[in-house]
């Protein structure tokens, strides 16, 4: 039976999102300047390393895909184990609102192994989703 741990932070914020493209080698990208959010975020619960590298990953990921998304509202990124599967790591969610506020959840097994594994064995067959929450539009 797992017995699940969880970790929700309210405070943060992005600093800035820059896209960029380098001609000559036809590349497209996007410069993410988290600042101090990662380490503050994660600095207030002692977690595996694993799961604050994925917390870390995830916040990353949302920032270059959120910044797409023309609308007030939150944007949410969030990557699930399939239900059977036996890894250290359940589901990891960020959300991000238009103002560049962060918060981030972990649900974990804090029985499973801890150690630092591939994305497979971490969290099988699962499956990664993003949704964009639209606020109330005043008409």
């Amino acid at each position: 039976m797992i017995s699940p741990a969880t970790v929700e932070f309210h405070k943060g914020s992005i600093e800035g999102v820059v896209p960029f493209y380098l001609d000559h080698a036809h590349v497209k990208g996007r410069l993410i300047r988290l600042g101090p959010l990662v380490e503050t975020l994660l600095a207030n619960h002692q977690y595996p390393d694993l799961v604050n590298q994925y917390i870390a990953e995830l916040i990353a990921l949302a920032a270059a895909l959120s910044i797409d998304v023309k609308y007030d509202g939150i944007f949410t990124l969030q990557i699930s184990a399939q239900p059977d599967h036996k890894g250290p790591i359940r589901l990891v969610t960020v959300d991000i609102n238009t103002q560049g506020d962060v918060r981030a959840y972990a649900q974990l097994d804090p029985t499973a192994n801890q150690q630092p594994s591939s994305l497979r064995n971490t969290f099988g067959q699962g499956f990664m989703v993003f949704t964009a929450d639209l606020a109330q539009q005043a008409e």
